[in-house]
């Protein structure tokens, strides 16, 4: 077994061509079948483990770049600053002002977030309501839970800036719909439906909103 201190430069050394590893790498570059060995030196070095791809992935604490949630993706393999999957998701549940859908976790995190979600919701460490037809995810505490409850209506109906609320991906799913009628008259009410029926909630005031600032008439006349 190489010492500590050898341990730790390889540790380094490999981290500097490879921002993220699994076990099987750590294995050979610290030269031991020990999980308690490797798990000590990454402890020592400061490390994350991915939430997703069953948490098989490591990267060096001063390697990811996190986003304003908290997230970096590497090669489609997700780091989270809160830890695991369940830790990230209750706190993207807690932070968030308007509550959360579970598509739009599983489009954040890009990953499958039912099952977590349901031991949040059965172990009491989240609020579930159903909201427009909808599950929305909410904090546990009653108080908090109303107000986000409120923001999220106030989004649906267009109360507050209905574009700025949207992610990027939703923004997409609703020009790639309006692409696929556009040989049809264009009817909000129609694209608001066939995404709701791929379980992603858009509203008319928001679909209006990208349309006015992408320059998209309605009911526009088909195509020749």
């Amino acid at each position: 077994m190489i010492s500590t201190e050898n341990s730790l430069k390889k540790l380094k050394q490999l981290f500097s061509k490879r921002r993220i590893v699994d076990l099987d790498r750590l294995f050979k570059t610290l030269n031991t079948n020990s999980r308690a060995t490797v798990f000590r030196r990454l402890k020592q070095s400061g490390y994350y483990s991915s939430y997703s791809h069953a948490g098989k992935f490591y990267t060096l604490i001063n390697i990811p770049q996190f986003d304003a949630d908290g997230l970096w993706n590497y090669d489609g393999i997700g780091f989270s600053k809160r830890g695991n999957l369940k830790e990230t998701v209750l706190s993207l549940i807690n932070e968030s002002a308007a509550g959360q859908l579970q598509n739009h976790l599983e489009n954040r995190l890009g990953i499958k977030v039912h099952n977590t979600l349901l031991d949040l919701v059965n172990s009491n460490q989240v609020r579930r309501e159903v909201v427009d037809k909808f599950y929305l995810y909410l904090n546990r505490n009653s108080n908090r839970a109303s107000k986000q409850i409120s923001k999220y209506k106030k989004l649906q109906t267009g109360a507050v800036s209905p574009f700025k609320t949207l992610s990027d991906w939703i923004v997409i799913e609703v020009l790639a719909e309006t692409i696929k009628g556009s040989y049809l008259k264009i009817e909000v009410s129609e694209i608001c439906s066939r995404l709701r029926d791929r379980h992603i909630e858009v509203s008319s005031a928001q679909v209006l909103e990208i349309f006015k600032r992408y320059n998209i008439k309605k009911n526009q006349e088909p195509h020749p």
